[in-house]
């Protein structure tokens, strides 16, 4: 849902700017549209779902589009979350569409070079705190490929969905570490 209502600001924002659009050349532009990282689903066992959802407004849309993305299928759920971020209002809107939460986070070198100056994970036992105050006794794996993987194995053995969420910074390092398997 919310990136229906995304798509909907872009097109007024275009017709407003161009001073019309054409339907047919938005509507193919629209049906080859993906945004990496933006509730982007990648089929295959288990499914993997990625999503930053790195600020409490953008966990809440990811928490409201998770039951139509999944379907009935259980979500795990990978989270890191960088420092100084609302992490409480992140978690609290992603645990409770989820049904298992790994904790982890992402190391230093991921920020070094971002335009993000000392910039650095939360730790991943700090996460797990918070996941127990809003309800949910998550894992908590510091190292973000093993993280993954936990959140995948339990995924597949659940018949479920992996999701990675809560920064750029690790969908960065979890991408950077599939396009280097891939290699």
């Amino acid at each position: 849902p919310f990136q229906r209502r995304n798509l909907a600001v872009a097109l007024t924002a275009v017709e407003q700017f161009l001073g019309g659009i054409d339907p047919a050349a938005a509507a193919t532009a629209i049906t080859s549209l993906e945004i990496p990282g933006r509730a982007q689903l990648i089929e295959g066992d288990p499914p993997v779902l990625y999503d930053t959802a790195h600020h409490p407004h953008g966990a809440r849309a990811l928490a409201e589009a998770l039951p139509q993305i999944a379907g009935d299928r259980p979500v795990i759920a990978c989270i890191a979350i960088l420092a100084g971020k609302d992490a409480e209002g992140i978690e609290a809107a992603l645990v409770a569409a989820c049904d298992a939460v790994i904790c982890t986070e992402f190391p230093s070198e991921a920020v070094r070079g971002s335009g993000r100056p000392g910039g650095e994970a939360r730790p991943a036992a700090e996460l797990g705190e918070l996941c127990r105050a809003a309800g949910i006794e998550p894992e908590v794996i510091p190292d973000p490929e093993a993280a993954w993987e936990r959140a995948r194995e339990l995924a597949a053995e659940r018949g479920g969905v992996a999701l990675a969420a809560g920064s750029h910074y690790l969908l960065k390092c979890l991408w950077t570490k599939r396009h280097a398997a891939s290699s």
